[in-house]
C-alpha cells in the first residue's frame, strides 16, 4: 500500500502549478505561441545547442558536464577569498575561467559583494574589472 504523507507538513502557497510541456517539433512553437502559452522546453534544440557549442569552443564541454551530470552538482554560495587572493582587479570572465581550471571544475554563475544582502547572477558587464574584497560571496555550481 502506498504512504500518504502528512498534510500538515505541506507548505501552502499562492501559486497554483505550472504545467511545463516538451515540445520536440520546433514546428510546433509557433502552435504554442498563438496559444499564448510560454512554459514549455524544446528539447531537440537544446541538445543541437550544446553540440553547437562544443564545437564552437571545447571548453564548454566541462561546463555542460558538469551542469548535467546525474549525480553531484549545487550551487552554493563561498567566500571569494578561497579562490582569489586580497583585493584581485579581476573581470568575471576571468574568475569563472579560475573556477573552470581547477582541479575539480567549478561553473561561477554570479557573486554577492560584501554588505549586500543579495547577489548579482549573470551580471551584464562580465568584462569589467572590478576589485574583489576579502568578504565578497561567490555563486557557484559545484560539487561538495
Amino acid at each position: 500500500p502506498r504512504r500518504r504523507r502528512d498534510p500538515s507538513l505541506w507548505i501552502p502557497t499562492s501559486r497554483s502549478p505550472k504545467v511545463l510541456s516538451e515540445i520536440l517539433d520546433a514546428r510546433t512553437r509557433n502552435l504554442i505561441a498563438d496559444a499564448g502559452i510560454s512554459d514549455y522546453v524544446l528539447s531537440n534544440s537544446m541538445v543541437s545547442d550544446a553540440i553547437a557549442m562544443v564545437a564552437e569552443d571545447r571548453n564548454v564541454n566541462k561546463i555542460l558536464n558538469t551542469l548535467f551530470e546525474e549525480e553531484g552538482s549545487e550551487i552554493y554560495l563561498r567566500p571569494a577569498s578561497g579562490y582569489l587572493p586580497p583585493n584581485a582587479e579581476l573581470s568575471f570572465f576571468d574568475v569563472a575561467a579560475i573556477l573552470r581550471n581547477r582541479e575539480a571544475p567549478e561553473v561561477l554563475l554570479g557573486f554577492r559583494a560584501d554588505g549586500e544582502h543579495s547577489a548579482v547572477v549573470n551580471p551584464p558587464d562580465k568584462g569589467e574589472k572590478r576589485t574583489w574584497a576579502e568578504h565578497d560571496m561567490l555563486v557557484v555550481l559545484a560539487e561538495d
